[in-house]
């Protein structure tokens, strides 16, 4: 991101002028927007390792709960059938997963 505009840069030297000399108020000012765009530039490295973080962490419970729905299916198709299929029921599930 850029730092301050030239009218935010002119209006930070108007009010540092009253404190400082002229070209001091001056380098002073563009200091200050040089950091503020520093100080965005860190932010939005901070965001985005956030929202990869979090991209990765929707991504593994969404695998999580495909994991658990396999489950509740071969338990379905293993309750539905008579007790001496219900091996051959659950592997075939295992093995379509």
């Amino acid at each position: 991101m850029t730092g301050c505009s030239g009218e935010e840069t002119s209006l930070l030297v108007e009010m540092l002028g009253s404190q400082f000399e002229g070209n001091i108020s001056s380098a002073l000012a563009d200091f200050i927007c040089a950091k503020a765009a520093n100080r965005d530039a860190e932010q939005d490295a901070r965001l985005e390792i956030l929202t990869d973080s979090l991209d990765t962490v929707f991504l593994l419970f969404s695998a999580y709960l495909v994991f658990i729905m396999q489950c509740g299916f071969a338990m379905l198709c293993a309750g539905s059938v008579r007790s001496k299929n219900t091996m051959n029921i659950l592997l075939k599930n295992v093995i379509d997963a």
